[in-house]
């Protein structure tokens, strides 16, 4: 029993430790910090237990999975898994709702361990027979999922007939029915730098708009109606006179693949980065293991920080609901869809949450913003929590992900026993988690008032870039510096950061197909 009760604070521990993280060092992955703690275990690994180092893994990666949220709301520095849901937090938080949006992924994880500790014990013979036949397959079923990521970025609109320039006054409205075109519109085509030409010719094809051509050319003067206030009777706006330019085709189409040419080149800058990083020591050999440290903190977390640096963004006052708009049948469908999003990641190699989760999207067709913060918390804390059962779970043992690869350093999983005790840890682990997360969630939502937004940026930055010196030296900035040039691309052209995960799905695609090592060859990595 002493053994069980200091098992059980060791993974408490370990979960207080990935609070600080997660609160504290935004952008830092749990994976990143778990390979400088077994680094700094192995010295020791004949005074503490190997047992009781995984319990304290386990707590870390049970509170990150719950407690990550308030970095990826608050501090703009998502990392690969919720990249996926990256804009709806972003859009609470902006309308002063960011402590709903982190307790929507809180109850949205805790509905998530529920699921692991309960369900997953009876499935241990039907997922063994999976992974047998599901085993020889891994290759095209990684390429199918590659290519489902490419083929659904086509473009889902065809770009905008008429672009907005601006407003003239009513005044111009007498002139415009006699057939005489205002200086003031001729002006303001002009600062544009799209002059009108010679042959110009003014229409009225309907009772509010007028077309003006050159041959070349066409632009629509629009009257707006005003706006009314319903409930006062007043009007609120004017009206107007809006000056469009018809755009031509070749504008829209420019438009239209725009953020999607944006995608493409993301995924192949993120597969070079992927073979590159995957195929050669970029960082000194001794930290060889942290090589995907610098890689993924650029591609997620300093691109992210770097543009709301210069957007100067201004953090609206946050409202601490102490009660959320939730019902039944919401919570079921994001929990229901995001663990088995989460599941599906947690048993296929390379698949992670943010892939999982486009996934079951598009499978489910849940749109509703609730259910895609809550469906993304499940999804997180599946896939890692996930990962750890998996490992431990009998009959099956299946090492997948960061967490099982660094313990099977130290630690093999034998009984029974052991898998019964880490499903208890997790379950007390995860209840603490979310009753941190109630509290972090308000203290660094009064923080982002009362620090300028860039500041605050500015300082988690620069606590990135130490961590990453003194884990990887100027070979690991080097290297995030390129993955922050890359990671800058989608969020610039409005493309999806998913492809960012190319980064590892074609590396392990090309290696388990059998392929890896001669396309490294061409590519003069080998």
């Amino acid at each position: 029993m002493h053994f069980y009760i200091v098992a059980l604070l060791f993974a408490i521990a370990g979960t207080f430790v990935a609070a600080g993280v997660s609160c504290f060092l935004p952008g830092l992955h749990v994976y990143n910090v778990m390979g400088f703690v077994v680094l700094f275990y192995l010295p020791f690994i004949d005074v503490v237990e190997p047992f009781l180092m995984l319990m304290f893994l386990a707590g870390m990666v049970t509170g990150f999975g719950i407690l990550f949220t308030i970095s990826t709301i608050y501090y703009s520095a998502p990392d690969d898994t919720t990249a996926f849901y990256f804009m709806p937090t972003q859009k609470y938080l902006m309308v002063g709702r960011g402590h709903e949006a982190a307790m929507f992924a809180g109850i949205g994880g805790l509905m998530g361990l529920f699921a692991l500790v309960i369900i997953l014990p009876f499935f241990m013979g039907f997922l063994a027979t999976l992974r047998e036949l599901v085993g020889p397959h891994i290759h095209w079923l990684l390429g199918s999922i590659i290519a489902f990521l490419l083929i659904s970025e086509w473009p889902r609109e065809y770009g905008r007939s008429k672009m907005h320039m601006f407003d003239l006054d009513m005044s111009y409205k007498g002139d415009l029915d006699k057939g005489r075109i205002p200086e003031a519109l001729k002006t303001g085509i002009s600062e544009w730098k799209k002059p009108l030409g010679r042959d110009v010719v003014i229409t009225k094809p309907r009772n509010f708009e007028w077309e003006i051509g050159d041959g070349r050319r066409t632009y629509i003067i629009h009257e707006t109606s005003p706006l009314k206030d319903t409930t006062t009777g007043e009007f609120k706006s004017p009206p107007r006179l809006m000056v469009l330019n018809r755009t031509p085709k070749w504008y829209r189409l420019k438009e239209a693949y725009k953020s999607n040419a944006a995608g493409v080149l993301t995924f192949a800058l993120a597969s070079w980065l992927g073979m590159l990083v995957f195929f050669k020591t970029m960082v000194p050999p001794d930290r060889a293991f942290q090589t995907l440290m610098p890689t993924f903190v650029g591609l997620f977390a300093t691109s992210a920080i770097v543009l709301a640096f210069i957007s100067r963004v201004k953090v609206p006052k946050q409202h601490l609901a102490k009660c959320y708009d939730l019902d039944t049948e919401t919570i079921a469908k994001g929990s229901g869809s995001g663990a088995l999003a989460g599941i599906f990641a947690a048993f296929i190699p390379a698949v992670t949450p943010g892939v999982s989760g486009t996934l079951g999207g598009n499978a489910t067709g849940l749109r509703d913003d609730k259910i895609f913060i809550m469906n993304g918390g499940t999804n997180r804390v599946v896939y890692y929590v996930g990962a750890i059962a998996l490992f431990l779970l009998p009959l099956l043992h299946l090492r997948r992900g960061g967490m099982a690869i660094n313990v099977n350093l130290f630690f093999v999983p034998q009984t029974t026993e052991q898998f019964l005790l880490i499903t208890a840890a997790i379950a007390i682990c995860g209840f603490i988690s979310f009753v941190m997360l109630i509290y972090a969630s308000k203290f660094v939502a009064k923080l982002v008032e009362r620090i300028q937004y860039q500041y605050l940026n500015l300082i988690v930055l620069c606590i990135i870039i130490a961590i990453i010196f003194l884990m990887t030296s100027w070979q690991g900035l080097g290297l995030m510096f390129v993955a922050t040039m890359i990671g800058l691309v989608p969020v610039m052209w409005n493309s999806r950061r998913l492809n960012l995960l190319a980064v590892i799905l074609v590396p392990i695609w090309l290696n388990m197909a059998g392929v890896g090592p001669m396309i490294a060859e061409m590519m003069g990595l080998a």
